[in-house]
């Protein structure tokens, strides 16, 4: 008999197996530390955009809401993100504002749901959790323009959606990041 070199088949599927489980185990994992990447890095512009708006509060008083989204006036820069798009919005009567960042991965289909994140700021102070909202998109139609019109809906972040975006539920039922 000559010497064979090699893998028997059974060898080969026993191989082929263990790399399998190792992959269906690893992956989640993977998932999570990404996510938790990109939300860290939304969180330093919600949060840097925040104290933006502490510190025009200080110098200014409130900051008057037809300068909402305008984040020149903050005297901050907010680089385009590969998946974040971020906005601010004031109401001046409130004193109150928030920051938010909305992914942007892809188109959703009506009924589909998704995370993005919130700070709010209140009477020129900053929240010190970014809290997990979750929307909906409800309807969406073409407008004669070529513009689209979206009816969205959102929410706190149910439990799956708060564990997704890799959030914790606090005793008052809303998600925040750490």
């Amino acid at each position: 008999m000559k010497n064979k070199i090699g893998f028997t088949l059974p060898e080969l599927l026993v191989g082929v197996l263990v790399i399998g489980v190792l992959a269906a185990v690893a992956l989640p994992q993977y998932q999570r530390v990404v996510t938790h990447a990109h939300n860290a890095e939304a969180v330093m512009v919600l949060r840097t955009v925040g104290r933006g708006i502490e510190l025009y509060d200080l110098a200014n008083g409130p900051l008057p809401e037809e300068k909402s989204g305008d984040f020149s006036i903050l005297d901050v820069t907010v680089k385009d993100s590969r998946y974040w798009s971020y906005y601010f919005h004031c109401y001046d009567e409130f004193k109150s504002c928030f920051v938010s960042a909305h992914p942007k991965q892809r188109d959703i289909a009506v009924g589909e749901h998704e995370y993005f994140l919130m700070l709010h700021i209140d009477l020129g102070r900053m929240h010190p959790a970014v809290e997990v909202r979750e929307s909906v998109l409800v309807s969406q139609e073409e407008q004669e323009d070529g513009s689209t019109v979206s009816i969205v809906n959102s929410s706190n972040a149910s439990p799956q959606m708060c564990k997704q975006a890799g959030g914790k539920m606090s005793q008052g039922r809303e998600c925040l990041l750490e």
